[in-house]
């Protein structure tokens, strides 16, 4: 049984770029720029398609024909009741570093269909996004940044708790002078008995004491015999 062909009942083209931050601080050259396409698919008795359908995306500087600068192919993406969205650059880097003076046209490919035409134009889109997220990252003063981590190079300093958990080196001054002595605090309580030691030794015999007054007469005896 021959495959109908498909037909591109509608495709439209929406822009994103996005500062990736991770474990670095904010740089231009780690923006990378995306391209989320969501089109609609019908084949050519203009039935919408349901399936998973492989894809491939061209970036071209001709609206018809030369050599691609950029392409990326989607193995299997899903087509639900012909609507389907692809998000763009996260397979394959887009680069950043197009001729600001020349246009560039997006090609697609559905399974083993020729090139949907005509190509989408879509450089000077890319460009003034681009132009956009890199004056922000640029220019970050008297802002509110909000960073997951900072890192200089590859080593990071601040952690997600907002930590420096970087090299400690520089971070701490020589020591000050030692300042005067505070007044002295007032007494703690009294601490609990401590345990009775044990018995010393026992002392010398002490001197004799003087002879006590004497004692008082004692009652007369009885009388003897006569």
């Amino acid at each position: 049984m021959a495959r109908r062909p498909i037909t591109r009942a509608l495709c439209t083209l929406t822009l994103a770029c996005t500062v990736l931050w991770g474990s670095t601080a904010i740089a231009q050259d780690t923006a990378p720029i995306t391209l989320t396409y969501q089109g609609s698919l019908a084949d050519a008795a203009g039935a919408a398609i349901t399936a998973d359908k492989p894809m491939t995306f061209t970036l071209y500087t001709n609206a018809e024909g030369g050599e691609p600068v950029w392409s990326e192919a989607h193995d299997g993406v899903p087509v639900v009741d012909g609507v389907f969205s692809v998000v763009l650059g996260e397979l394959s880097p887009i680069p950043d570093s197009f001729d600001p003076t020349t246009p560039l046209y997006l090609g697609v490919t559905i399974d083993d269909d020729a090139e949907i035409e005509p190509r989408m134009v879509v450089g000077g889109a890319i460009r003034a996004q681009w132009a956009a997220v890199a004056a922000h990252a640029l220019d970050v003063r008297n802002r509110h940044i909000h960073p997951s981590a900072v890192s200089i190079g590859e080593t990071q300093v601040i952690d997600a708790q907002g930590q420096w958990v970087g090299p400690p080196a520089g971070l701490r001054g020589a020591d000050g002078a030692q300042g005067p002595a505070g007044e002295q605090g007032p007494a703690g309580p009294a601490g609990a008995d401590g345990e009775q030691g044990p018995a010393g030794p026992a002392g010398a015999d002490g001197e004799a004491g003087s002879a006590g007054p004497a004692g008082a007469d004692g009652p007369a005896g009885a009388q003897g015999p006569a």
